[in-house]
């Protein structure tokens, strides 16, 4: 046994401090949802753009005014950006998922992203995320 306890800090300091971690490590503010979600939108208005432009080419290629090759060269390259637009789109969609709007410490907020806070006499040492 320890001849002298260890002087563990405030517990209202520690709430602030694990707050202010969450908040750091998993909010994402109101703006910043908006500006993700205005990105998405642009992102699927240019794949129905691209959409057109690959039947406005076929049609071109189907009334003999280019060439097969010209065609499938035009038609590869708008399938290129599309899956391009296609993973950000879904990259947003993950971030927004993981994302949250943390506003205070609560109980349902320390048990959706923390396993266990290992603290000291300094003050937090660690955290294991759930």
């Amino acid at each position: 046994m320890l001849e002298q306890e260890e002087k563990l800090p405030h517990y209202k300091e520690l709430e602030k401090e694990v707050f202010e971690i969450l908040k750091d490590r998993f909010h994402t503010d109101k703006t910043e949802k908006k500006k993700l979600l205005n990105e998405q939108k642009e992102l699927y208005d240019k794949n129905d753009q691209l959409s057109k432009k690959k039947r406005i080419e076929f049609e071109n290629y189907k009334f003999g005014k280019i060439s097969r090759e010209d065609f499938i060269e035009i038609k590869n390259q708008l399938q290129e950006s599309t899956e391009e637009n296609n993973k950000r789109i879904e990259a947003i969609d993950k971030e927004l998922k993981e994302s949250s709007s943390i506003e205070s410490l609560t109980e349902d907020v320390v048990g959706k992203y923390i396993k266990a806070i290992y603290i000291s006499g300094k003050g937090i040492e660690r955290i294991e995320y759930a």
